[in-house]
């Protein structure tokens, strides 16, 4: 079944979703992840803190920190948790990191508006030698990150692509009846 109230959360999913990261090639497990909001930060963090973590899962993880920074009007974070997700953002913006997982913080980085981070995405948008110090030798990819970097920093705030869908909007995608906007759109196999 489909959880329709906060109060009947099924945090137990939680470690099974983080696990799940960076294994669907679709945002349903990000979504889901950010619909627990600060309950799901820790585990979500540890995925993208993880030095030995596998990019996909960094990268999705990431994804799904955006989400939650994006809804915290809906479901706040507190600062704590605020600034553990700055500190992720600037680690997988600095030192040698997969392409995707660089495009993927640079997106949390912009909408966290934090300014050392923009700074720091401001130099990949500017500097080539900045891209290829996160380990990004192929020029394609370099001038993509550079065009990425820059069109995020353009956004002022304006939403981008891939946005967060609400728990309905994740149902009617997947045509399954919809419970609500009020919980994670956790379906359970029928037992």
């Amino acid at each position: 079944c489909t959880h329709s109230h906060p109060d009947h959360f099924d945090y137990d999913a939680i470690p099974v979703l983080a696990r799940a990261l960076g294994k669907t090639g679709s945002t349903l497990v990000p979504d889901a992840l950010a619909d627990f909001g600060e309950r799901a930060s820790g585990a979500v963090l540890r995925v993208v803190t993880d030095p030995e973590a596998r990019y996909e899962a960094v990268s999705d993880g990431l994804l799904s920190l955006r989400f939650m920074v994006e809804g915290r009007g809906a479901r706040p974070l507190s600062a704590g948790t605020l600034n553990e997700i700055r500190r992720a953002a600037k680690q997988r913006l600095t030192g040698k990191q997969y392409f995707t997982t660089l495009w993927k913080a640079m997106d949390l980085a912009v909408v966290l508006a934090d300014p050392e981070l923009r700074r720091i995405v401001e130099s990949l948008a500017a500097d080539r030698g900045e891209v290829a110090a996160r380990g990004i030798e192929d020029p394609e990819l370099i001038a993509d990150t550079q065009k990425l970097a820059a069109g995020r920093l353009a956004t002022l705030g304006r939403p981008f692509n891939p946005r967060y869908r609400t728990p309905a909007e994740r149902a009617r995608a997947l045509d399954v009846p919809a419970r609500g906007n009020y919980g994670p759109a956790v379906v359970r196999p029928p037992r």
